[in-house]
Formats: C-alpha cells, sequence, structure tokens
C-alpha cells in the first residue's frame, strides 16, 4: 500500500513538471501554429482521458465518445448563438447536458455485454450526423453546421480564437485539471477501484457488493460529462461546429490516440494524444496544400505549404473542387483575410 501511495505522488509530480514545462512553452514560444496544435492537444487530452476512463479501466467498449463530443459542441454553440447564453455559462451548462446524455446511453447499455455495447454505441455515433443535417428547425445549422460562437470572456477579458497564448494557457489548465481529477481522484478512489473490480472479475465485484448498474451510471456520466466539457471548448474556440467532427478521420484519430500509447495504462493515453497529433500534422504538412495550419487561418503555415506543394508537384489539378478551394484559400492568405475553420 505504500508502495502505491509513493509511485501516486511520484505520478503527481511527474504531471505537475509537465504541466510547467508547457507553461514555459507558451511563455517562450510565439508561433501561432504551433500553439494551435497545442491547444488542440489539450482539448483531445480531455477527451482522451474520459474515454480512457471508460474503455482502459471499467473495461466498457463504448465508442459514442465522439457523439458525446459533438453533443458538447453542439450544446454551447447552440446555446450561445440561438439563445444568447454568455458562453463561461454555456460551457459548463453543455457539460451537464452531455452527461445527462451519457446517462441515457448507460440505460439501454446495462443490458448489453462486451461487443454488443460496442455495436450499439457505435450505431449512435453514426446515426447523430443524419440527425444533426436534418435538425435545422431545432437550431442545429443543418449541414452547414453553427458558424459564428461567440468569443469566451472571462472577467472582462475576452478570448478570442487568434488569441492564440490565452487559449493556450487556459486549455493547459482545464487539461490538467481533467487529468488529475480523471487518473488520480477517480480512478486512485474508492469509485476507480470499483470499475477496475468490475472489468476484472464481475462475480467478485458483486460478492464485494459493488452494484454493476449503478456503477455503470456513473461511469458513463462521469465521462460524458468531461468529454462534454472538452466539446463545449472546442466549439468556443474554433468558433465554429459542424457534422463534420463526427467524419471517420476524427474517429480514428482519436482512437489512435487512445490506443497508441496504451489503453487503462497512465500516462499511455496521454503521451498518445501528443505523438499522434503531431504525426497528423507532419502528414498533413507534407501532403496536402490545404493542411491543418492552413484551414485554421496560419498566412505563415499557408505560404509555406503551398510553396512546398507547388514544389513537390502536388498542387491539385486546375479546375477541381480541391484546386477552388486552395485558390480561394490563397487569395485570402495574400489579402490579409483570416481563413474559416474547418476543423470541425
Amino acid at each position: 500500500m505504500n508502495h502505491s501511495h509513493k509511485r501516486t505522488g511520484r505520478d503527481l509530480v511527474v504531471l505537475l513538471v509537465a504541466v510547467a514545462l508547457l507553461g514555459l512553452v507558451g511563455v517562450f514560444v510565439g508561433d501561432s501554429y504551433f500553439l494551435h496544435v497545442l491547444i488542440l492537444c489539450f482539448v483531445w487530452v480531455i477527451v482522451v482521458a474520459a474515454w480512457d476512463l471508460v474503455m482502459g479501466y471499467a473495461g466498457i467498449l463504448s465508442f459514442a465518445q465522439l457523439a458525446l463530443f459533438a453533443i458538447g459542441s453542439y450544446a454551447s454553440a447552440m446555446m450561445s448563438i440561438n439563445h444568447g447564453v454568455a458562453p463561461v455559462l454555456a460551457i459548463p451548462a453543455a457539460a451537464v447536458l452531455t452527461g445527462l446524455a451519457g446517462a441515457l446511453i448507460a440505460w439501454p447499455s446495462m443490458r448489453l455485454r462486451g461487443e454488443y455495447i460496442a455495436l450499439f454505441t457505435f450505431a449512435l455515433h453514426l446515426s447523430l450526423p443524419t440527425l444533426l443535417e436534418q435538425g435545422r428547425d431545432l437550431g442545429t445549422g443543418g449541414a452547414r453546421g453553427l458558424i459564428g460562437v461567440p468569443p469566451l470572456e472571462l472577467g472582462g477579458f475576452v478570448l478570442r480564437s487568434n488569441d492564440k497564448t490565452g487559449w493556450y494557457f487556459l486549455m493547459l489548465g482545464v487539461a490538467a485539471l481533467v487529468v488529475y481529477v480523471v487518473y488520480f481522484t477517480i480512478i486512485g478512489g474508492r469509485w476507480g477501484k470499483a470499475f477496475v473490480a468490475l472489468r476484472d472479475s464481475e462475480p467478485f465485484a458483486r460478492s464485494l457488493g459493488i452494484n454493476m448498474r449503478r456503477s455503470q451510471v456513473l461511469i458513463f456520466s462521469v465521462s460524458a460529462l468531461v468529454t462534454g466539457l472538452g466539446g463545449a471548448f472546442y466549439a468556443q474556440y474554433v468558433g465554429v461546429i459542424t457534422p463534420r467532427v463526427l467524419g471517420n478521420e476524427f474517429f480514428l484519430m482519436v482512437l489512435i490516440m487512445l490506443s497508441v500509447g496504451g489503453i487503462g495504462k497512465y500516462p499511455g493515453a496521454i503521451m498518445g494524444v501528443f505523438s499522434g497529433s503531431s504525426a497528423c500534422c507532419c502528414w498533413a504538412f507534407w501532403l496536402s496544400p490545404s493542411c491543418f495550419g492552413c484551414r485554421t487561418g496560419s498566412p505563415t503555415c499557408a505560404r509555406t505549404c503551398c510553396a512546398s506543394s507547388v514544389e513537390r508537384g502536388r498542387y491539385p489539378q486546375h479546375g477541381t473542387d480541391e484546386a477552388l478551394r486552395g485558390e480561394r484559400m490563397s487569395r485570402m492568405v495574400l489579402s490579409g483575410e483570416r481563413i474559416p475553420v474547418t476543423l470541425g
């Protein structure tokens, strides 16, 4: 038992040192694209930590995490745009609504086991884009999504999408808090031990008096609440949310992040986020003329990517949809306009 406490203390020190080093990066690095990539890393840290709680430590094969992420994003954006709710209130409200959605998903899942939970939750993931596209009358914006989410205001200080430094430190703090709560408070506490016991041996856990149904509802709800929090911050940061956030590329990206570092092995999933994000950005930079940075309004990145693509002969054929998008992007870059975000 003492060894466990020492190990937990050492892990906490490592977490604090990592946060301090990342804080120094925000102070001394001024490149907006680099900060943008790290901001997205912090968002995915929140999502992956919540998913690791369900799949890694509770052993529940749930594939509804991106659907919950989209619910949190849309809830925050809809409250801010359609109902005039201040973003500082819309974000926690969206997280709570997503937590309730997680409890609703847990209810029918209690009758299922193993791969059947995976099929049920993945079916929810596949059905949500259609519901969002057809829900224009409900305020989802349809296939176009929601554009122009109001900027976040904290104590009279306005955080706009182009304020990379402000968003960087905000998301660093939120991600660090989520990691501490998930891995040190929940998993290291009584409920975490119950989740692991149910994962390893359900009959043994029942013999200890652990209520499986209550535990399953709790794990789904907590994971959904944390994921919805990440989705709400994401919508407020990028200012745009569309059904594309539920695309296969996002789903596979987050699943790879979770798997690369090791499911249920702290800090494997967290390290997987940074390694996966770095790989995705390098891939986009080398192979796409309209890469990750270009689509988020980084003029430096846009000029570099377009130049490198022309040199390699990879610029899209003239007259195609991709070429037209690239031409519009180039005109906006040269004129100093901010390129609309198309990440989600």
